[in-house]
């Protein structure tokens, strides 16, 4: 008898290749993060720009795991992780340039920076 991750993993593959549905998942891990790391950076709630792609990258990678397991190269999803990061970094760096100002605040740089830092290690 399958437990109802099975059925859930079976749905969310039939009908496509494993590769198209991971594409989507990175699409929309990435958008997420994306608006994680904006909003944490204009809101003030820092903290919020930074689990939020670290988060959202690590339910990626565990997602990937489960689901695809046997069913894509283990490298193709090691470097699909290793953009990710790369990414969130090229996309928190952008915004902590971007929000420098006459009114410059180092403490959303150094958040920006760290967060670049962090989802590069993690890919």
């Amino acid at each position: 008898m399958g437990s109802p991750f099975d059925n859930a993993k079976k749905n969310f593959l039939s009908g496509h290749s494993p590769e198209f549905s991971l594409r989507k998942v990175f699409i929309a891990t990435l958008i997420v993060g994306t608006v994680f790391v904006i909003l944490g950076s204009y809101s003030g709630f820092y903290s919020i720009g930074f689990m939020g792609p670290i988060g959202f990258m690590i339910l990626y990678i565990a997602f990937g795991r489960y689901i695809y397991r046997g069913k894509i190269i283990t490298g193709q999803f090691a470097d699909s992780c290793y953009y990710l990061g790369f990414l969130f970094t090229l996309i928190a760096l952008a915004v902590s340039l971007f929000s420098i100002k006459e009114d410059y605040n180092s403490s959303i740089l150094i958040w920006n920076f760290a967060l670049a830092l962090f989802t590069t290690i993690i890919g």
